[in-house]
């Protein structure tokens, strides 16, 4: 499942105070897996809401008919499911789940198999780690680390590099399409790794084409305001499309802000879309705003007044009235 904090009563265990420090890039060191000795227990609420108190093995293997696995540097198992169609060198097309998601949840909660299959994409769903997260919310689980954003030493990285190289060098894949589509937390990822790969090739010498992401904000954001772990922004012409609803835990009205803190309730950082997409336009990327209410339909503009929980519940709503938008999107641009 994505992220879905609704109300819930609390974990029954709270995990040690942590410690994090940043240089003006990120954090210094790649955000901590859970693990029997260091279990995650300042779980996200869905978690808790299926009355799972503790959470330590990362690289749990997905229920997928075709899947696969690789050991990253740290000793994690990293599993992806596949969904290739007939024939060789296909457009590569890698699905980033968002927070508490899976590989295999995938196929419950979008369309995205029968839609690859229809077009002739290779489909790839990736697994995320378990990890320790730095907000000061409850948001330990499945996640990819944006925050730690040295691609040199970033285990995510390292995962993606490794899945596209394997399946390019297989001939599985057409190297010259090779996209990205990310949920949440994962979108945040698939822009990182998008912007990163754009410009500058994996050590198996492939690139990103182009990234389509359903509510998800800047991966390049401070964790709290005035922090050092914001950094920032390369440059880049990566093609970008922002899928987001109206009323959205993803934004593009102060306002929203606003009544989110009169709920009691606070944004993280970044998830402001039409400033992220303006940062993104100002880096030099070509950006496409796909903004719709909650019944799927195109605005123009967001709502001014916005209830967390309606926000939230948007936010899980994945657009599946509008995934051919998204592909179509990105087999405007190949490399």
């Amino acid at each position: 499942m994505l992220l879905l904090a609704l109300a819930c009563d609390e974990c029954p265990e709270e995990g040690p105070a942590r410690s994090w420090s940043c240089d003006g890039t990120g954090l210094t060191e790649p955000l901590p897996v859970c693990s029997e000795e260091d279990p995650c227990l300042d779980l996200l609420e869905t978690y808790c809401m299926q009355d799972q108190a503790r959470i330590s093995v990362s690289g749990e293997e997905p229920e997928c008919a075709e899947r696969s696995s690789w050991t990253d540097g740290d000793g994690t198992v990293r599993w992806w499911c596949e969904y290739p169609p007939e024939g060789d060198e296909a457009p590569l097309w890698i699905f980033v789940p968002g927070s508490g998601g899976t590989a295999d949840g995938m196929e419950q909660l979008t369309n995205l198999r029968s839609l690859a299959e229809g077009e002739g994409v290779f489909l790839v769903s990736v697994q995320p780690r378990l990890l320790h997260w730095p907000t000061e919310s409850n948001q330990d689980g499945t996640k990819h680390d944006t925050y730690h954003r040295d691609f040199g030493t970033n285990p995510d990285v390292a995962f993606y590099d490794h899945l596209i190289d394997d399946l390019v060098a297989r001939g599985a894949v057409d190297p010259a399409r090779i996209w990205l589509t990310g949920w949440s937390n994962g979108g945040r990822f698939a822009a990182l790794y998008g912007v990163g790969r754009y410009e500058t090739p994996t050590p198996g010498g492939n690139r990103v084409a182009a990234v389509a992401n359903y509510s998800a904000g800047d991966p390049w954001a401070h964790l709290v305001e005035g922090d050092d772990c914001g950094a920032d922004r390369p440059s880049t012409s990566l093609p970008f499309m922002l899928v987001s609803r109206d009323c959205d835990v993803v934004t593009g009205s102060t306002d929203h802000f606003e009544s989110f803190v009169e709920d009691g309730e606070h944004m993280t950082l970044g998830n402001d879309a039409e400033a992220w997409l303006g940062n993104l336009e100002s880096m030099g990327a070509d950006t496409t705003w796909l903004l719709l209410d909650r019944k799927g339909r195109e605005v123009e503009a967001c709502k001014r007044s916005c209830s967390m929980s309606r926000a939230l519940l948007n936010h899980v709503s994945w657009p599946t009235e509008h995934e051919a938008a998204m592909l179509t999107f990105l087999q405007e641009h190949s490399l």
